[in-house]
């Protein structure tokens, strides 16, 4: 017979206590996790200039071509190469092919002009150097197709152009938010240029998180002249992951493997939204896309929709999954866990110096 203490004169007035510790202990682990965390540090790097974009508050004009990121330091940033996994075609064998159906409304006072366009992208090869795709479009306009000369594009592991004269730089490690997690980036800046523009694209990327490139920015502005130091926007894009399945657990992040992106482009005329669907399981990462473009009054212009109409992926043996997952429920000691196999392609990690 078990006996009591004689501050728990009943069973009830037991379990009524013990209910009410377990109820306390599920509210402190509810408000922790709603609460933002912090994600372990990188590496220290050798300067200590301000990390990561610049926030809403800070004030930038629109007639200047100022980065929201802080200058380029060479050698300060040691962060591992990347490799072929860390791009969404980067998991398939050469000759995988998905065809788009993009819609297009253009919009003219009371009439909507509709155009069909279709593109076939073929993976051509991986290499260290990067990807290199195939491109085929065609457009319907009017009752007739239209086909463009297929196009030859090279892209790095981080979805980034291979542009002539192209120079890179590390920048000091940061964070960056998304949901309520805070999720640590190494920064590169991308810079091009000729006789009539210049083009910066800052880049934050993690090597834990799907999809990896979880922020950019490009600016194309004019040639600096003594009347404008700085020259003048001609353009800004940026880029930013809203949601990935890689914050959810190490079971849901293997099993969905989606994300959303969100992508805004400003010049002097118009603004373009555009939000995307992705998953790491379809040959290029997007499923489907809307974008919106709108004039200075905010006025709409043009839609368009895009959707996958038909895509052949052929998953190579040796590059499936991530090679590591972040689980940001685990403690910082243990939230990395690696698996599988190495990758077979891994840039040589290369910068420039000023």
């Amino acid at each position: 017979m078990i006996v009591f203490p004689k501050q728990f004169c009943t069973i009830g007035q037991f379990c009524c206590l013990l209910s009410v510790v377990v109820v306390i202990s599920l509210l402190e682990q509810v408000y922790a996790q709603g609460m933002p965390r912090l994600a372990p540090p990188l590496p220290a790097t050798a300067d200590s200039g301000t990390d990561g974009p610049v926030s809403k508050d800070t004030a930038v004009s629109k007639d200047t071509a100022v980065s929201q990121t802080p200058a380029p330091t060479s050698g300060s940033v040691m962060a591992p190469p990347l490799s072929a996994l860390q791009h969404p075609w980067g998991t398939f064998t050469p000759g995988t092919s998905v065809r788009t159906q993009t819609t297009t409304l253009t919009f003219q006072g009371e009439k909507a002009f509709r155009n069909v366009t279709e593109k076939l992208v073929i993976l051509e090869s991986i290499t260290t150097n990067g990807i290199e795709l195939k491109q085929m479009v065609a457009i319907e306009l009017g009752g007739k197709r239209f086909d463009a000369n297929p196009q030859h594009k090279n892209y790095d592991f981080l979805q980034q152009p291979r542009i002539e004269n192209q120079k890179l730089f590390a920048l000091p490690p940061t964070q960056i938010q998304i949901g309520l997690q805070l999720i640590p980036c190494y920064v590169r800046r991308y810079e091009s240029s000729n006789a009539e523009w210049k083009q910066q694209t800052t880049v934050w990327y993690s090597h834990l998180v799907y999809p990896y490139l979880l922020q950019s920015e490009t600016i194309r502005s004019t040639v600096p002249t003594p009347e404008e130091p700085n020259g003048r926007i001609l353009s800004r894009t940026t880029m930013n992951v809203v949601d990935t399945a890689a914050l959810l657990g190490p079971r849901r992040s293997r099993t969905q493997q989606t994300y959303t992106t969100q992508t805004v482009r400003q010049n002097s005329e118009t603004t373009t939204t555009t939000t995307a669907s992705c998953s790491l399981t379809v040959p290029g990462g997007i499923v489907s896309a809307t974008s919106r473009e709108t004039d200075k009054n905010g006025k709409l212009i043009r839609q368009t929709d895009t959707v996958v109409v038909r895509s052949e992926a052929l998953p190579s043996p040796a590059n499936l999954g991530p090679v590591m997952e972040f689980d940001p429920y685990r403690r910082s000691s243990r939230r990395t866990r690696f698996y599988l196999n190495e990758p077979l392609f891994v840039e040589p990690f290369i910068m420039d110096e000023r």
